[in-house]
């Protein structure tokens, strides 16, 4: 059984198994008269694809994560501020007892409110305490579906004892 095959000479470093030539430049490879084109340049396309998609990703759980953080950290605030103020606490206490509940925020951009006000704080009554903080996102992307400056707002509520 004999196989005609072309010869194929503008490539040098051909070899014959069983009639069949393949090459072993890394131009092209050929099983018969078949030729395949490399592909050196398919990841380097496939990259360049993926990596906006990719990096549009990881900037959105950033900014996820950077929301959830703060609502954390603004709600941990509220409750310790809500206790405070539920057992007999002054207003100014209250209020450092938010600021120090929320380190890493900018103070000036924190807004609060304690109701009722000290004096009328008697037994039975709720304290409440409203803590409220805008964040910017990183994302540009992110800014256009949510409105930025994103304000947290948390609110507790407790017993006053």
């Amino acid at each position: 059984m004999s196989y005609d095959r072309p010869n194929h000479n503008h490539c040098t470093g051909h070899f014959s198994v069983e009639g069949y030539q393949r090459t072993t430049h890394t131009c092209c490879v050929r099983l018969g008269c078949k030729v395949m084109r490399s592909n050196k340049g398919q990841s380097t396309v496939e990259l360049a694809l993926c990596l906006p998609i990719l990096l549009i990703l990881l900037i959105g759980i950033l900014d996820f994560g950077l929301v959830l953080h703060t609502n954390l950290m603004l709600d941990h605030a509220g409750r310790e501020a809500a206790r405070a103020a539920s057992v007999g606490k002054t207003d100014a206490e209250v209020s450092q007892m938010i600021l120090s509940g929320t380190p890493g925020l900018q103070s000036s951009k924190l807004s609060f409110s304690v109701t009722p006000a000290q004096a009328n704080r008697t037994r039975g009554v709720y304290a409440t305490v409203t803590i409220s903080y805008p964040i910017d996102f990183i994302s540009p992307i992110t800014k256009t579906v949510f409105q930025s400056p994103y304000t947290i707002t948390t609110k507790t509520v407790m017993r006053v004892e």
